[in-house]
Order: structure tokens, then C-alpha cells, then sequence
């Protein structure tokens, strides 16, 4: 979706029917002979059920793009700090989120919790920033290294900009920014908090037990980092873990 040369794609898009699927799904297994045929047929006459289920889900996609536009817009009803800012007022700090790749002239504003993992990979083998042990670029967002894709030097973003062009920084940003396609994506926040959750405090991370978990055990979890052993916060994650104090599973 675009306004502009900018665009939002939003993520929670409706998977592929069953009776679309090249897979039988009963038995799991290619369609074949009669069974390719009636796919076919539906696909090429769908039904009026099919057709009200489609119009139902476009309508929706639709509103999720009005629902973006009216947030990013000057305009729209939903305040939040920083809205009315022009470019030159926002901080360097603010822009890291939106990666530059010159050579194919675009800029990906990634969302945390929000595909931004594979994302990240997709923009290393884009810009051929990172090579391999054997010296050669990655061709496979895949091969990337996991622990190398949210290190901070791997990416050019715009906060980075003053640091390598001084006083041209924010000169180069509008120019790139009105001349370069701009995308990023958006999820259900109520999805995203979920998945931070999981991600984040379901399993052992010291970075975020050390910022986060441990002040939610401190306010919330009675504890007040004093006394016995059976009331203070524990120092690290694995040590969270192994007496209980993480969070239990959360099933929805």
C-alpha cells in the first residue's frame, strides 16, 4: 500500500484457502488427476460463498490501510508525541529504525516484533555489506548469522548519516527520501505483544531480564531486591529460570 513512493504492507494477511492449496488436506498429499481438476474449476468459477469471503477480506485489508493513513497522517486523529514535528526536528536517535541500501535506492523502516528478523537478513544480502568467511558476499538471507543481525554497525541507517557526512546529513536524508521507495510493515499490536513476550521473557535473555524483567519482578512480583533469597530479584535470566520466577507459558 502506498502513499506516495511510501509503502505499508500490513502482515496478518489471510492464508491460502484449503480448496486453493496444490495439497489435499486430508491426506496431506499433492492433488492429482480428478482432484487437480476440481481445483482448477474452483479456482477459475468460484462459488458465491468464495466470492463473499474475498470481498470480506479485501474490505477488511482496506480498513487496516485506512487505520495506517490516518496515524501517519498530519492530519489524522491519533496523537502521539512527535507527531507535528518537522524532519529537521527529529533526533538523530529517532531514525535508526529506517535502513538505507543505496544500491537498489531503498529504505525499510523496520518495526520491531514484526518480521523485522528475516527482514534485516533480506536488507544484509541486498546491500552485499556482509561477506562470508570465504569472502564473499551472502546470497542467502538464511546464511546470515543469527547473532549478527541486529548489530547495529551491520546497517546503514540514517542515524548514522552524521557521523559519515557531517553537516550534508539531513540534506542527503530528504533527497533520499523523496527519491527512494520506502517500505515497512505492520502487525496486530496486541499480536506484537504477544510475540515479545514469547520471544523475549518466555525464554532465558540476560539483555532484556537486565532492562525489563527484572524491574517487572521488583514492582510487581513483591520483591524488593532485599531480604532472604526467597524474596529477592535474582541477579540474571538463568538464575530467574532456575528457582521459577519466569513467566509461565502463555496459551492463546
Amino acid at each position: 500500500m502506498t502513499w506516495g513512493r511510501f509503502t505499508f504492507t500490513p502482515t496478518s494477511l489471510t492464508p491460502t484457502p484449503p480448496y486453493l492449496s496444490p495439497l489435499n488436506p486430508t491426506t496431506g498429499r499433492e492433488r492429482g488427476g480428478q482432484e487437480e481438476e476440481q481445483l482448477l474449476t474452483h479456482r477459475t468459477n468460484p462459488s458465491d460463498h468464495d466470492k463473499e469471503k474475498t470481498e470480506v477480506e479485501w474490505r477488511r485489508q482496506e480498513e487496516r490501510k485506512r487505520r495506517i493513513s490516518d496515524v501517519c497522517s498530519a492530519n489524522g486523529t491519533v496523537e502521539f508525541p512527535g507527531k507535528l514535528w518537522a524532519f529537521d526536528q527529529i533526533p538523530n536517535r529517532e531514525l535508526d529504525h529506517l535502513i538505507v541500501d543505496d544500491r537498489h535506492e531503498i529504505i525499510y523502516c523496520y518495526v520491531p516484533k514484526v518480521a523485522c528478523t528475516n527482514w534485516k537478513r533480506v536488507m544484509v544480502v541486498l546491500s552485499a555489506g556482509l561477506l562470508t568467511p570465504e569472502g564473499q558476499p551472502y546470497r542467502s538471507p538464511q546464511d546470515v548469522p543469527p547473532e549478527l543481525i541486529h548489530n547495529s554497525s551491520l546497517h546503514l541507517t540514517f542515524s548514522k548519516f552524521w557521523r559519515r557526512y557531517g553537516r550534508l546529513s539531513r540534506h542527503l536524508m530528504k533527497v533520499k527520501l523523496q527519491s527512494y521507495t520506502k517500505f515497512l510493515f505492520v502487525r496486530d499490536p496486541f499480536v506484537r505483544l504477544i510475540s515479545a513476550f514469547r520471544n523475549k521473557f518466555q525464554q532465558p535473555n540476560e539483555d532484556f531480564y537486565r532492562q525489563f524483567g527484572s524491574v517487572m519482578l521488583r514492582r510487581y512480583g513483591n520483591r524488593d531486591g532485599k531480604g532472604n533469597s526467597s524474596q529477592r530479584v535474582p541477579e540474571s535470566a538463568a538464575e530467574a529460570f532456575t528457582e521459577g520466577s519466569a513467566p509461565r507459558s502463555l496459551s492463546l
